[in-house]
Order: C-alpha cells, then structure tokens, then sequence
C-alpha cells in the first residue's frame, strides 16, 4: 500500500446484510472500506487467487478491480463507498488484527453520524474515514520501508506538483532519467494507468472539489489545477466527467 497524499471523497455509507451462500461479481467504479462485524466470506480475483475474510477484519477494494466474492455465513458489514484517483486498480487488501475494537468504534460512529446527518455531518463521517485509513495504513505497511520506486517518486512528484501548468509526463521523465516509454510501462505496471492518465486524474480530482467549494471563478480554479488556458481546461473537465465545469458546479451547490 502507497503512503501517498490524497483527495477522498466519502459517497455512501451503509450498514450491509447479506445471506449465507450468496455469490457476487464486481468490477466497480468507486472504491470500498469496510468493516465485517460478523460473517464470512471468500474472495476470488481475477486470477483464480483466493482469500477468506472472517469477522472483525478491515477490508479496502480499490475501484476497477474485478473479483468474485461468496458469501459462506450470514454477514453484516459497515460499507464506505468512496472516490480517489489513488485508489484505481491494484490489489484487494485486508487487515485482522488481535484488537480491533478501536476499527469498530470508528466504523459505528462514522456510521451513527452519517445516519443523523445533522449540520456538518460530511466533514465528521470524513474526518472518522481519515482517522481508519491512517490506522489502516500503520497497520498494514511493512516493517522497513523499501526505497520508493521511480513509479512511486513520479507520482509524488506528481502530487507536489500538479498545479503547476509547467509540469508534464516529459519533464517528470527527464528528472526521473527515465524515457517517457519507460515511465509509462513502470507506471502502468504499478498503478494500472499511464503517468497522463494520473496526472489528469488529479488534476480533475482536485478541479471538482474547487468547483463544489463555490469559491472560486474558472479562471482561478484552471490556473489551480495546472491549466494556463481557461478554455482547454473547460474541454479537459467536460472530456473527463462528461459535463462542463459550471453544469458541474451548479449540480453540488
């Protein structure tokens, strides 16, 4: 797991029941963390792996990755369905632990708020998610960390860097001592799209959440996200989402 920086944007939360011997198939658009408070199920990827989740274990399912799952034993599980240009392909990960009272009560009280929805509700369920996958990270990172990957440098530069309109895949290559070919096969192979792919990805990422804010005009929010010209901006974000920027704004305020 890649301890990058990261937007996440919290969709859903639900309390989930399913039926012993139930069989499901997935390839889905958003990502999940969740919370098995009771039940079992077996996870098979694409690949004919295979993985059994028991209760009490944390489970985070980037989105576009395909799997099979099996339901062995009436479950119940606390579900956040989530948005995040990090988080797109990869593997399947989970985490049980010998104390995992402290994901419970995280889990139940992002949950308790959630279902009030009382003023301010989004920035606590959100701050509650933060708080898991921060636990979540510590948990499952390993014991030394390794020198980070050209892949794994590119996109942290990335992520430094994306506002800047001067930064692009060729002179991220060229600090790298990469070819653009290069970094393109590593990128791919680390994380399932190509280094523009990426980089588009947060930049429009970081677009939707100025435009949803309501304090920013266009012009401020493309110089923002890396775009010296207003107008290729507005194409980018209408190729990307499949809406304009102000049809977009206009929808989440």
């Amino acid at each position: 797991m890649k301890n990058h920086w990261m937007t996440c944007r919290v969709t859903q939360l639900f309390l989930f029941g399913q039926k012993s011997q139930y069989v499901s198939t997935y390839a889905r658009p958003f990502s999940a963390l969740s919370f098995r408070l009771k039940g079992k199920s077996v996870f098979y990827g694409k690949k004919g792996e295979k993985r059994t989740i028991d209760a009490n274990t944390v489970l985070l399912v980037p989105a576009e990755v395909a799997y099979e799952r099996q339901c062995v034993s009436d479950e119940e599980i606390i579900v956040f369905h989530f948005i995040s240009a990090e988080f797109v392909g990869g593997e399947i990960l989970a985490f049980h632990g010998e104390n995992m009272e402290e994901y419970r009560v995280l889990f139940e009280r992002a949950l308790t708020i959630w279902e009030k929805k009382e003023a301010g509700y989004l920035y606590a369920v959100t701050a509650c998610f933060y708080e898991i996958l921060a636990k979540f990270y510590g948990d499952t990172a390993p014991q030394e960390q390794d020198t980070l990957s050209q892949a794994e440098q590119g996109a942290e530069m990335m992520q430094r860097e994306f506002s800047s309109p001067t930064f692009t895949i060729a002179s991220l290559a060229k600090r790298l001592y990469v070819s653009e070919v290069y970094l393109r096969r590593i990128f791919r192979a680390t994380y399932g799209v190509s280094p523009k792919q990426y980089l588009d990805d947060l930049r429009m990422e970081h677009a939707k959440v100025l435009l949803e804010s309501g304090y920013y005009s266009q012009q401020e929010i493309a110089q923002r996200c890396g775009f010296d010209d207003v107008k290729y901006f507005r194409t980018a974000f209408k190729r990307h989402t499949g809406k304009t920027p102000g049809a977009y704004m206009k929808e989440h305020l």
